[in-house]
């Protein structure tokens, strides 16, 4: 019974640790590192070429980029937000077929007037490009209106 009660603890501390909302500077959930595995991208500088995505610039005031990008994620299909502050958003995309959780995650940096963000898969090792492609996409939409 005591091991039992030790792997539950262990499973629990496992997955509060490396959950999403790893928190930052003044409580704001920071980006985390991609793994090695290839089902990651990030607008994170210290990532590979491989990894590397550029930041989403905007031009007008923080609060308008936030509804704009809102908007943008509400229109992905099988998407959640799941943890939205001022500055941050965090949402859980499931794939149509199996159900795989992808995490895409925005920071909008108001200093800078941009915004940095993250997407991987929570499972598995290859996401055949869907991460790339869906950030791609999210960009697209965004700098064009």
């Amino acid at each position: 019974m005591i091991i039992t009660w030790r792997l539950i603890l262990m499973c629990f501390l496992a997955a509060v640790l490396s959950g999403p909302d790893a928190q930052g500077a003044q409580g704001v959930p920071a980006l985390r590192p991609c793994p090695s595995s290839p089902n990651c991208v990030s607008t994170d500088p210290a990532e590979s070429s491989s990894k590397k995505i550029d930041p989403m610039p905007f031009i007008y005031p923080v609060e308008e980029a936030k509804g704009r990008l809102l908007k943008i994620l509400a229109d992905i299909p099988h998407s959640t937000v799941v943890m939205e502050m001022p500055t941050y958003i965090h949402v859980e995309v499931r794939s149509r077929l199996f159900g795989f959780v992808d995490d895409l995650e925005f920071w909008l940096d108001d200093n800078d007037n941009q915004v940095d963000c993250r997407s991987a898969a929570r499972s598995g090792y290859y996401d055949f490009g869907v991460n790339r492609r869906r950030m791609g996409d999210i960009r697209d939409k965004f700098l064009g209106g």
